[in-house]
């Protein structure tokens, strides 16, 4: 079990360190002119839904369990490190706008409008398959999507209000963080 929990945590550490790199070398950020503060609150949900994957863990895992979980793991490594470079200096930690704010639809924003989401949820499946039983995973991956539609919604009313009929047309044809589903 010991060893699930430092593969999960060195997944976990993978994924966080696009984040901490952009933080560490970008230089001034365009000054914010919309923000949302009550994301938060999705954010805080999706923070418990990912907490509880490490609450109770289920003593022992079959080895496609550990594989899946590694392919998602690399998944959203990968997925993360591509978002955070595609939206460059308009990545934030808050659902906020800048004067100067593009509408980013390249890389994995070709494939869903949100690809951290869509990278975090695929974390969440992740520890859950390393370290949880079957009704906790399921309710964190509830716990989960509403976090994230809550901050979907706040994000996307910003871009809308930004981008308007852009901002539609790419709604229209692009997933929102599970391809496939709109």
């Amino acid at each position: 079990m010991g060893m699930r929990y430092a593969l999960a945590l060195a997944l976990w550490i993978g994924w966080m360190l696009p984040f901490l790199h952009k933080l560490l070398t970008r230089g001034s950020t365009p000054a914010v002119v919309v923000k949302v503060p009550a994301a938060r609150w999705g954010m805080i949900l999706e923070g418990v839904a990912c907490g509880l994957m490490w609450g109770i863990p289920i003593p022992d895992v079959p080895p496609w369990r550990v594989v899946l979980a590694l392919l998602l793991g690399a998944l959203g490594i990968i997925t993360t490190k591509l978002a955070v470079q595609h939206l460059d200096q308009h990545w934030r930690f808050d659902a906020a706008l800048s004067v100067d704010h593009a509408l980013i639809r390249t890389g994995p924003y070709a494939f869903v409008r949100h690809p951290i989401y869509a990278a975090m949820f695929a974390m969440l499946l992740c520890a859950g398959l390393l370290l949880a039983y079957w009704p906790v995973l399921l309710a964190g991956v509830v716990i989960f999507v509403i976090g994230t539609e809550i901050r979907v919604h706040a994000e996307e009313n910003l871009l809308r209000s930004r981008f308007g009929p852009d901002f539609d047309a790419y709604a229209a044809h692009v997933s929102a963080y599970i391809p496939y589903i709109r």
